[in-house]
């Protein structure tokens, strides 16, 4: 296959084909999305290609493998495509009256008046529409267990299997077929066999968008994700295949900045240059980064090329509420809901409004809503699941937590909530498998390894409390979130103490001693003040007081007499009885040194003492918080 460089004519025409093709199927989504990506290509190249080349049947464009004749000969591809052609021309009447009927949600109708017709396209419709009405069937089943113990957590439509069979033997090459038959083995947990049938069905018609998004509901791993892509059988850098990476590293948050990349390579003149879709998933990319003054300034760009798009707006506020930007929150929610009040994304967005405002109560109502709107809104839900958990109200964020769980497993959001929420409710062995789930759908995120670490440690494992605290301390190196490094390195330190584990329980206080003397700017915060203060003592306490197994001193004596002296004569935080412990400690360390000679002081010392004495490079703290110099 020919390696693909850029949008061509016959690249516009295959696109131009499937939004005809997908919405003569009642692929509403899929055929908005072709549409969608025709127009971001520019006019001058649509015009070029506005002629198609022959006047063949959209049928043609699937490229219909050969077929096998009863009596054992062969029919080649043009002649299974010239009785497609046939019996489309003979269905014609009852399509176009059936398809009118799909468009305005009459499936009963659309059902009926396909029965008895030839054509793949008219079985399509009557199996589809049929499909349509069991699952509206279904939702009504399920809403009359509304506030039952009985009601499971999704809709079952249990007319899925009937509809299944009707496919297994017929029609094996069309490509709509074969992702309808993915469909429901996908429904029906048959998960591995939905994944086989789309990759051929994409590898002979890759522009049906909704197969796509299909096969992207059971890809779970990056890994799997690849091994995916390899096995369609599609030219080398075809756009398509690179979308649907972009989208599914999105939904599994482990998007990088080369897929950043790979979002402006796909947004250069060669290729989609106004693409909205491409846009919108780069800016989830950057907001899944945590770049979010770049994401927000891309959605910003993607709003004035188009104000009126409502996909993934609900995105464009979780970031303005992450950045506090109440204002711009306040006048998005009052610009879209003259738009489009019923739309659960502005539903999202005008509840992340309230939430910014703590207005919970008024949060909950909108949140509640965009999932009346859509059930399988999974935002919603998660974000409902917050809101409950700010009102302490942990049951119902269970609630609604297992129900985002129920749509969408590869968000490590809702795992994190249920984990959070159990941690309210004072159950840390069930909160330890929520955040086990979330720190391995999501490794780069600090909090999830607190989470975890927190939990471990009130259930006395407290060698994976280490583990979980380091791991989160690794994400923390190098930021400017002081207080949360130094509240790790604590924890740590406890964890170490609870082992018995003296010595690194006071390297840790060191580590804080440190990040303090070279990293925190003068400040005036207190607990940071504070906590450099206690972390001293604990070093210096450390060092006077460590033996070894003939009970001899083996520690810093040099660097606890420092440690001590200098919180002694400096900090303004110590207690009484905190000094009367340097006192004594100190007049230890006099007498231990009496006999050899020596007398510690605050100028360095000489060679003759032995001690290291490293610990003493950098400015002190205490010292820029008084105003002096080192």
């Amino acid at each position: 296959m020919a390696e693909i460089n850029g949008v061509d004519e016959d690249m516009i025409q295959e696109i131009r084909n499937s939004v005809k093709d997908t919405a003569d199927r009642g692929l509403i989504a899929a055929s908005k999305w072709s549409a969608d990506l025709l127009i971001s290509i520019p006019a001058s190249k649509r015009n070029a290609a506005s002629n198609p080349k022959s006047a063949v049947s959209d049928t043609a464009s699937m490229s219909l493998t050969d077929i096998t004749d009863p009596l054992g000969g062969v029919f080649g591809p043009n002649l299974a495509i010239e009785d497609e052609m046939e019996a489309e021309r003979f269905d014609a009447d009852a399509l176009m009256f059936s398809q009118r009927c799909m468009s305005m949600k009459e499936y009963n109708r659309a059902a009926y008046h396909t029965q008895g017709c030839r054509s793949s396209k008219a079985f399509f419709v009557n199996v589809y529409s049929r499909f349509l009405v069991s699952e509206k069937r279904a939702l009504l089943e399920w809403h009359n267990e509304d506030n039952t113990r009985m009601q499971p957590l999704q809709p079952v439509n249990k007319e899925i299997s009937d509809l299944l069979a009707e496919l297994e033997n017929t029609r094996k090459n069309d490509p709509f077929l074969q992702f309808l038959k993915a469909l429901f083995c996908a429904r029906m947990s048959r998960v591995e066999d939905a994944r086989k049938i789309l990759c051929e069905s994409l590898s002979k018609y890759p522009w049906n968008w909704s197969a796509w998004t299909l096969l992207g509901t059971c890809v779970d791993s990056t890994t799997l994700l690849h091994e995916i892509i390899s096995s369609i059988k599609l030219p080398p850098k075809h756009p398509l295949p690179r979308m649907f990476q972009i989208k599914l590293l999105n939904e599994l948050q482990s998007a990088a900045d080369a897929d950043i990349s790979l979002c402006d390579h796909l947004l250069s003149e060669n290729w989609f240059p106004n693409s909205l879709w491409v846009m919108s998933h780069r800016a989830r990319a950057l907001y899944g980064l945590t770049y979010f003054q770049r994401a927000e300034e891309q959605f910003e760009t993607l709003l004035k090329l188009d104000p009126d798009r409502i996909d993934d707006v609900d995105i464009y506020s979780n970031i303005l509420y992450a950045l506090q930007q109440e204002k711009k929150l306040t006048l998005l929610a009052e610009r879209f809901m003259k738009k489009d009040k019923n739309r659960p994304e502005v539903c999202c967005i005008v509840g992340n409004h309230y939430s910014l405002r703590c207005e919970h109560d008024k949060a909950v109502k909108y949140f509640r809503r965009a999932t009346q709107l859509d059930r399988t809104c999974f935002h919603a839900w998660t974000l409902l699941g917050h809101e409950y958990l700010e009102m302490t109200n942990a049951p119902a964020a269970i609630e609604s937590y297992r129900v985002a769980l129920a749509i969408n497993t590869k968000d490590y959001r809702p795992w994190f909530g249920l984990g959070q929420a159990y941690t309210q409710l004072g159950l840390p062995t069930y909160a330890l498998y929520y955040y086990q789930k979330a720190s391995y759908l999501r490794p780069s995120e600090y909090v999830l390894w607190d989470g975890l670490g927190e939990c471990y440690e009130q259930i006395l494992g407290y060698k994976d409390a280490i583990e979980c605290y380091h791991n989160a301390a690794a994400l923390q190196a190098g930021s400017k979130k002081y207080s949360q490094r130094i509240a790790l390195h604590v924890r740590i330190s406890t964890c170490y103490k609870h082992l018995q584990n003296l010595k690194e329980a006071a390297h840790q206080h060191y580590l804080i001693v440190k990040m303090c003397d070279n990293e925190v700017p003068a400040t005036e915060d207190s607990s940071i003040l504070q906590q450099y203060t206690r972390s001293m003592l604990e070093v210096g306490e450390f060092q006077a007081t460590v033996r070894d197994g003939e009970n001899n001193h083996c520690g810093n004596l040099k660097q606890a007499h420092d440690y001590l002296t200098w919180v002694l004569t400096t900090s303004p935080l110590l207690k009484s009885e905190d000094k009367t412990k340097i006192h004594g400690l100190l007049n230890e360390i006099a007498g231990t040194m009496a006999p050899k000679g020596i007398v510690f002081n605050d100028k360095y010392p000489d060679s003759g003492h032995g001690y290291d004495t490293s610990y003493r490079k950098g400015p002190l703290f205490l010292y820029k918080i008084a105003g002096r110099g080192s």
